[in-house]
């Protein structure tokens, strides 16, 4: 958990993988060399491009990656995580997926903020960063609150699925893609990026859902961020230099892979 809200780990999951990864790198090797991001790299075969996000994640206020389910089976297994971490960093994809939600309508509430204070002639004050700390602190409050929950549900056969049942349905909504121009890669990749985060996050969600019907709902949702981010790094596609072209191809071969998946789980549940 994160207490230090003058300092906050802003992504709720990397701040909870973090923390959780720490202390099983510690459990398993007693402590005899310190655990740091690179073992994600070089234990987990994670990508050293989505450990830099992740990483990264923790200082930047609008930036959520999260492990896809490749990726996570992964790190259980490596670490060895039990059920309670197991289900912990579980929750923290939904709560994740929430943060994102309201963090980015900050943006455009305080848009509006400023129209008002101008059109009554009155001065403007941004607290964008109050809301976020806010939010960040009611998101380590509402992931306590679904594990208390969860361990009072001891004939629920499915305590993942019974939390996100509960509550994902706050995810379910439209995306305002927004374009974004830069001079650098990371800037034009930053919308690709976002929609690959929200595809990543719908599709883990999915495979905890106690019903086809919203298993459905979410793997459909994968499917058009995917899409969205597919089609933004084809546009990126020309002119890249060699360098940049093998973090583009880090990106584009996760959103392929991860539509690949999207859409054979939609035809399983005979949906696509």
């Amino acid at each position: 958990m994160d207490q230090n809200l003058q300092n906050p780990r802003w992504n709720i999951f990397a701040s909870e993988l973090e923390d959780i990864l720490l202390l099983a790198h510690n459990r398993k090797n007693n402590a005899s060399e310190s655990w740091t991001w690179g073992h994600l790299r070089y234990h987990a075969s994670v990508h050293k491009q989505k450990v830099k996000r992740l990483s990264e994640s923790l200082i930047e206020c609008q930036s959520f990656p999260v492990l896809n389910p490749e990726e996570m089976d992964s790190v259980i297994s490596v670490y060895g995580l039990n059920e309670k971490e197991q289900l912990r960093l579980r929750l923290a994809i939904l709560c994740a997926g929430i943060e994102h939600m309201l963090i980015i309508r900050i943006r455009g509430n305080e848009q509006i903020e400023k129209i008002q204070a101008s059109e009554n002639d009155k001065p403007y004050s941004d607290g964008s960063l109050r809301k976020a700390l806010k939010i960040r602190q009611a998101l380590d409050v509402l992931l306590t609150t679904l594990l208390d929950i969860i361990g009072k549900q001891e004939n629920t056969e499915n305590p993942v699925a019974y939390a996100l049942t509960s509550v994902a349905s706050v995810l379910k909504r439209t995306d305002d893609n927004q374009s974004l121009q830069g001079v650098t890669l990371e800037l034009l990749l930053a919308s690709a990026l976002d929609a690959t985060d929200q595809a990543t996050i719908a599709l883990q969600l999915s495979k905890n859902l106690s019903t086809n019907a919203d298993r459905i709902t979410y793997l459909c949702q994968a499917q058009h961020c995917f899409q969205t981010a597919l089609t933004e790094l084809n546009e990126l596609d020309e002119g890249l230099d060699s360098q940049n072209r093998d973090i583009w191809q880090v990106w584009h071969g996760e959103a392929e892979k991860g539509l690949e998946q999207v859409e054979e789980l939609l035809e399983d549940l005979g949906a696509n």
